[in-house]
């Protein structure tokens, strides 16, 4: 997977995309798993979907992971191309950038929180852009 990771934590802090995230360990929680891509083995495994979006094509997802006290983003589409995912709660956002290769991912980097709630799941796909939050409304 090769993505472009950028963190944002009041400023912004970017990561060398030739230096991939660390692979999440089985065990991680909370500031451990930050900045992580979640793995069915790691996080995923009791992930929850919190709230979703349709628009154009794409589901825009919403995910929490009790164990791991962590938000991500995720999309689903039908069409190819370059995306930008992104996970925003309170001050703190996470994204990554995909150029559209069809192993590319699909997930934003795991931020840290006790909860879904204020958590914003985004991603542009294609020039088209959706956003969720935990009720389940939208902005572009």
């Amino acid at each position: 997977m090769a993505a472009t990771v950028v963190v944002t934590a009041g400023a912004a802090d970017v990561l060398d995309p030739d230096q991939p995230a660390a692979p999440t360990s089985a065990f991680c929680r909370g500031r451990d798993c930050q900045g992580q891509f979640p793995t069915p083995e790691a996080c995923g495994r009791d992930a929850r979907t919190e709230s979703t979006v349709t628009r154009a094509g794409q589901v825009v997802l919403l995910r929490f992971s009790p164990s791991c006290a962590t938000v991500w983003s995720e999309v689903r589409t039908r069409t190819g191309g370059a995306r930008k995912i992104s996970i925003r709660s309170d001050q703190d956002e996470l994204s990554a950038a995909y150029r559209g290769d069809p192993s590319d991912g699909y997930s934003s980097p795991m931020l840290a929180a006790s909860s879904p709630r204020g958590a914003e799941a985004c991603a542009k796909v294609g020039g088209t852009s959706a956003c969720t939050g935990p009720l389940g409304g939208s902005r572009s």
